[in-house]
């Protein structure tokens, strides 16, 4: 293992090289290499005293997208803690759960979320940090409370050390902590980097939600190449209308999307007439990329310098784990893009479920730590003895298609029988696309009564039940045909841009 495999030292050596360029811009400041690295370090020192006499060295972030948050997260990991992204609008018994789950030590945030921060640093119990950078980003005000000052001493730094807790939604109601290492994030920016080579003079747009695992592949990606990192407020990230001219202000070159946010976004685009114009690299992560979607990007993209790169991973393996260039694949006769190509340092194999079925399954660097939870860490990281590794099961269905691509075929809890049969909820949305025409559709299994029935949420001009079914009646067996379609002006995302389906179920299947 290569001890010094650390992102955050990664950017301090670079920084050296280039301390004039600007590192992080947001809608305040604009901040350069050499002032981001001493901001870091001062955050560091800050950090390392809080938790220095704490057991598990976890720091939650408390953010809701700024220059400040990008400071915080890398400052808090150069000290030696694992930071837990907390979005300002998660609900309090939310945030209460996962913090009786990581036992945070002390809480950041900026000055525009310091209320709400403080609200949860006084019901906890522990420090609250608040960063606030003025003079447009040359200096750092750092604001504590509940803080008492004591000696520490900054532990070494290696790959194995844990750098953030991704909280994901648990079958049982309760968040699901996942700890992964800086060696992960470090192999996923040297395979992404071999693919798209971002370089001094990109602009790399960090527009997840920090609380999601992309987020920090976005960070890595602008500051371990010498780009510029762009950091805009989620409020913009969630409105087309803002952020198409965010991105075009800002003359972004590589961003990363979701396929749901990529739909509205070329609505926006289609009636603009204009935007996006510099960008050369999109990077569609988080859903089933459609072929169809690719080729309407294509055209309205006609600029030949915009690559295409469709990406998987589960949370579990370090952001993504394969990949493959979207256009190589229109024409084909795929209506998905496959998921591609293992990453360097990656291994996914395909483990049998029944006689039909086989699960990815992923080893490498880019595996967690382990869950917050030994019982859930014991049934999904398994050790193969044979292989003499450790393997992630992911829960994804999948196989090899002509070409030696890996292809997404749904998860093994997507896979719902009704009747006796097998159900695939991804295909019957692709057909209704594809056939009705609809511009969107998810499709849900309402379980209410008896037997599981189908529900489609559709999104068309066209609101005829009868035209619908008459549409894909050629296409689907009658069992997969839903007895139910509720056409809506719009599939409602969660703050990530994947489809909101609680949202659904809570406001149409009550």
């Amino acid at each position: 293992m290569d001890e010094m495999a650390v992102p955050i030292l990664s950017i301090i050596t670079l920084s050296s090289y280039q301390p004039d360029t600007i590192a992080l811009v947001d809608d305040f400041s604009s901040v350069s290499y050499r002032n981001a690295i001493i901001h870091i370090e001062t955050v560091s020192e800050q950090i390392a005293s809080c938790v220095a006499n704490s057991l598990t060295k976890r720091v939650m972030a408390y953010f809701a997208g700024s220059a400040e948050m990008v400071l915080a997260i890398l400052g808090a990991q150069l000290s030696g803690a694992a930071y837990i992204p907390i979005e300002p609008k998660t609900p309090g018994s939310r945030i209460d759960a996962i913090a009786d789950v990581a036992k945070p030590c002390v809480i950041m945030t900026d000055s525009q979320n310091r209320q709400g921060a403080q609200s949860i640093a006084e019901r906890l119990g522990i420090p609250l940090v608040v960063l606030s950078l003025k003079n447009a980003g040359k200096t750092l005000d750092i604001f504590r409370e509940g803080y008492r000052e004591q000696p520490f001493t900054v532990e070494r730094l290696t790959s194995s050390t844990p750098a953030v807790v991704f909280f994901t939604s648990g079958s049982t109601g309760t968040p699901k902590g996942v700890e992964l290492s800086h060696l992960g994030y470090y192999r996923w920016f040297e395979g992404v980097q071999d693919l798209i080579q971002v370089k001094r003079g990109d602009r790399v747009a960090l527009t997840t939600n920090h609380s999601f695992d992309l987020s920090l592949g976005e960070l890595y990606l602008g500051l371990m190449s010498g780009a510029t990192l762009y950091v805009p407020r989620q409020s913009t990230v969630r409105d087309p209308l803002s952020l198409v001219p965010w991105l075009d202000q800002h003359e972004i070159t590589v961003f990363q999307s979701v396929p749901s946010l990529m739909r509205r976004i070329l609505l926006f685009r289609e009636s603009a007439g204009q935007g996006l114009e510099t960008v050369r690299t999109i990077m569609f992560c988080g859903e089933p990329l459609e072929q169809q979607l690719v080729k309407k990007v294509k055209d309205s993209f006609p600029f030949s310098h915009t690559r295409i790169l469709n990406l998987y991973g589960p949370v579990e393996a370090s952001v993504q784990v394969t990949y493959c260039w979207a256009e190589e694949y229109l024409g084909s006769e795929d209506v998905i893009i496959p998921l591609g190509k293992p990453l360097k340092h990656v291994v996914v194999r395909l483990a049998e479920v029944d006689d039909t079925s086989h699960e990815l399954q992923i080893t490498g660097d880019h595996l967690a730590l382990r869950y917050l939870d030994e019982k859930k860490t014991r049934e999904s990281f398994i050790n193969d003895e044979a292989e003499g590794t450790r393997f992630y099961r992911t829960g994804d269905l999948g196989r090899l298609n002509a070409r030696g691509d890996l292809e997404y075929h749904g998860r093994v809890d997507d896979q719902v029988k009704i009747n006796g049969y097998r159900i695939e909820l991804g295909e019957i949305e692709k057909t209704i696309i594809d056939h009705f025409k609809a511009t969107d559709c998810c499709v849900l299994i309402e379980k209410s009564e008896g037997e599981p029935s189908l529900v489609a949420f559709v999104v068309s001009p066209n609101d005829s039940v009868a035209d619908l079914r008459r549409a894909v009646a050629d296409h689907l067996p009658t069992y997969m045909i839903p007895r139910t379609v509720i056409f809506i002006e719009s599939i409602p995302l969660n703050t990530n841009g994947k489809r909101d389906k609680p949202s659904l179920r809570a406001e149409y299947l009550k």
